[in-house]
């Protein structure tokens, strides 16, 4: 990792910082191996379509490890099951960096849901005291305004969700047979209590 030098010109040195965010944000991480990856545990990671944390959900048939996490797909709320390898040719859609806790049992859907929340949350707050505390010459990078404008970002958009619930649609069918019309209904439901609580 790249250190910054007080002798050395503050233009030289917000260079240096924006290649320690580049280098520490990089999407190339070092993944977990599959073998490491542990049914029941919430993994810290990074994909296009769920947030940073997922529960892993243990070897799938086709030989690839799964991960459910909360994602939003037509402004409707629900568990995504992505799926990570690192053998052979296949792309995965989540990868794993790091083993965070132990996932309780779940009664249903909208608990482990509302979990994931918390978990976002927690994560992402302290994701902003790490940035927030560190030294002045690192704030100075290019980069540290949208890593930090971007926590917020997501912070404030998990803590929407807590506070006015998840939104489920239900498909209605009506109309007499063989001529059908169909809708969708939104509904909220509120952020469950948390397992052990």
């Amino acid at each position: 990792m790249k250190q910054l030098d007080s002798s050395l010109s503050p233009e030289v040195n917000k260079d240096l910082a924006t290649d320690y965010f580049r280098e520490f944000w990089q999407t190339d991480t070092v993944n977990v191996a599959m073998e490491d990856c542990e049914e029941g545990y919430l993994y810290y990671g990074h994909s296009s379509s769920i947030g940073e944390v997922a529960i892993c959900r243990g070897l799938a048939s086709d030989g690839t490890v799964r991960f459910e996490g909360n994602g939003e797909a037509n402004g409707e709320d629900r568990l995504f099951t992505e799926y990570y390898t690192d053998k052979g040719n296949l792309f995965p859609t989540w990868w794993p960096i790091d083993r965070w806790k132990k996932a309780p049992e779940f009664e249903d859907d909208h608990q482990t849901m509302s979990w994931l929340l918390e978990a976002n949350i927690e994560l992402l707050e302290a994701k902003i005291d790490w940035l927030l505390g560190m030294p002045d010459d690192l704030k100075e990078s290019p980069d540290f305004p949208y890593l930090l404008e971007d926590s917020i970002c997501f912070l404030d958009f998990y803590r929407s969700k807590r506070q006015n619930g998840f939104v489920f649609e239900s498909k209605k069918v009506v109309g007499r047979p063989g001529v059908f019309d169909s809708w969708r209904e939104a509904h909220v439901v509120k952020v469950s209590s948390q397992p052990g609580a």
